[in-house]
């Protein structure tokens, strides 16, 4: 139900050609796609046709013909969006007590400048003690499009997640089109 009420209502189509503000507020859908998002789970295969995504190339900066100056940003149906979120939340769920207190990125009510905040408040205490803050910030380019899907299965099955959850990962990643 979360999921759904997080919804952005818009009028415009989405690609199964059902408006999203639809879907947010007919609560009739809610029991029925809870079923069906079960039934899937339960199965371990993700609905082939939640797989198909729009691909639009969005220009990042630099010369619009330059083809490196662009990001494809994938779209996706509101039910499909909607299993998604509900999935990310129950694996965070799962694996949130083992994230370091450090990490920011992809952890909710956290951001780069909850990071920077954090930093900026270590740094302040170093500096007042006398001490010298040495720090080096990384950015993996593309970092998602390099994670291997095997040791991601691999580190799901470590962290205790049952082989029909794993199964459905898989199905999830695998004949993704567009």
């Amino acid at each position: 139900a979360k999921a759904i009420s997080d919804i952005k209502s818009f009028p415009k189509l989405d690609l199964d050609g059902l408006p999203p503000v639809l879907i947010k507020n007919c609560t009739a859908l809610v029991y029925p796609l809870m079923r069906i998002f079960n039934k899937s789970l339960s199965s371990g295969n993700f609905i082939a046709d939640w797989k198909l995504t729009c691909t639009t190339p969005i220009l990042k900066a630099g010369r619009k013909d330059v083809v490196s100056n662009y990001r494809p940003i994938s779209k996706l149906s509101t039910i499909s969006k909607i299993f998604e979120y509900s999935v990310k939340n129950k694996v965070f769920f799962a694996v949130k007590s083992i994230i370091n207190v450090n990490q920011h990125g992809f952890v909710p009510g956290r951001s780069t400048v909850s990071n920077l905040a954090v930093f900026s408040d270590y740094c302040m205490s170093a500096f007042s003690a006398g001490f010298q803050v040495d720090c080096v910030y990384t950015d993996f380019s593309k970092a998602f499009d390099k994670v291997s899907q095997k040791i991601l299965i691999k580190k799901l099955s470590s962290l205790g997640f049952h082989s029909v959850f794993l199964q459905w990962i898989k199905s999830y990643l695998h004949n993704r089109r567009c």
